[in-house]
């Protein structure tokens, strides 16, 4: 095993139009009990006082490393890179305006760090906040090797806000694809694990993942777009690669494409929106009969919509 005596962080925070949550995000960071780091924000051309408030915070916290520049708005992929291009710590740590830090995270990353050089990306679970008008928990689970097809056939599970990467490994791969702007982070994920790196898992709660019910619909419907052109480019260059089995391969591929459609079909369950939820399970059966998964969303789905009619239906009437 090797050692490392300096984990430093560089904390990588888009923002955009973020004046709700920025200082709760900011404040979590603060309150770290780990302190080598530095936070590096990059403000996405917003439109409301979030500039203001940044600085604002760095003027009350002067002892706080904070370090924001402003760019015209260029979306979320630019601005990340912008980040990495700023940053002098041996380690980006990402976390989005809306996210939020347990005290001891970076503490908890720097003792696993230290004792093994060879980590290039580490990830840990994170609590959902909102989903389902409560607190849930988001489980990713390790990776299995390969890890490049551990992460293609069976979706992503890394959240970005869970991740912390070598800086010289995200140089590497040339940062996140300007191509993509709802799953920018799947695409890397699958771009660093095709160059062989070394992912790490800490099957603990460091973060609390915000879901904001009210700009998830298109969300939703934008990152399952980009996760399936993701996935269905990936899959044409393993094939054309020719190292694997191509019966196995389209095998995974229906199953991996179903995955997908049926996480989009979940979304939109807990965003109660039935009528989206039971389509995506429709096409998540329609491309893999045998993913029982779908099914059960798919008669759920069916059983929230006949409930609506039926209470519906009573209410009128009652009238």
């Amino acid at each position: 095993m090797s050692y490392i005596n300096n984990v430093k962080f560089s904390i990588n925070i888009p923002v955009y139009n973020a004046s709700k949550f920025i200082n709760n995000t900011l404040d979590s960071i603060k309150n770290q009990t780990y302190k080598n780091y530095e936070v590096i924000v990059t403000n996405d051309g917003s439109t409301d006082d979030t500039e203001k408030l940044l600085e604002k915070y760095k003027r009350s916290n002067p002892e706080f490393p904070l370090d924001f520049a402003t760019q015209k708005n260029s979306g979320v992929s630019i601005a990340r890179n912008n980040g990495i291009s700023r940053a002098s710590g041996n380690y980006i740590a990402f976390l989005d305006q809306d996210d939020w830090w347990f005290p001891y995270k970076l503490e908890r990353v720097a003792e696993i760090l230290k004792r093994n050089i060879n980590i290039d990306v580490l990830y840990h679970e994170a609590v959902l906040v909102g989903w389902k008008k409560g607190n849930s928990f988001l489980k990713l689970g390790a990776l299995k090797d390969p890890i490049f097809l551990d992460l293609l056939f069976n979706g992503s599970k890394i959240g970005i806000s869970t991740a912390v990467v070598k800086l010289d490994k995200l140089v590497d791969v040339g940062g996140f694809s300007l191509k993509y702007v709802y799953s920018e982070d799947y695409d890397l994920w699958l771009r660093l694990a095709k160059k062989g790196v070394n992912f790490y898992y800490i099957p603990e709660f460091l973060s609390k993942y915000i879901l904001l019910e009210s700009s998830e619909s298109n969300k939703v419907e934008n990152m399952t777009k980009e996760k399936l052109e993701i996935f269905e480019y990936n899959f044409r260059v393993i094939v054309t690669e020719a190292e694997y089995d191509n019966k196995y391969l389209y095998k995974k591929y229906k199953r991996g494409k179903s995955i997908i459609l049926f996480g989009a079909s979940r979304r939109f369950y807990f965003l109660n929106d039935y009528k989206k939820a039971m389509d995506y399970s429709i096409q998540a059966i329609k491309t893999d009969q045998g993913f029982w998964k779908s099914y059960i969303g798919l008669i759920l789905s069916y059983l929230k919509i006949k409930l609506h009619i039926n209470t519906k239906n009573k209410k009128l009437y009652k009238d």
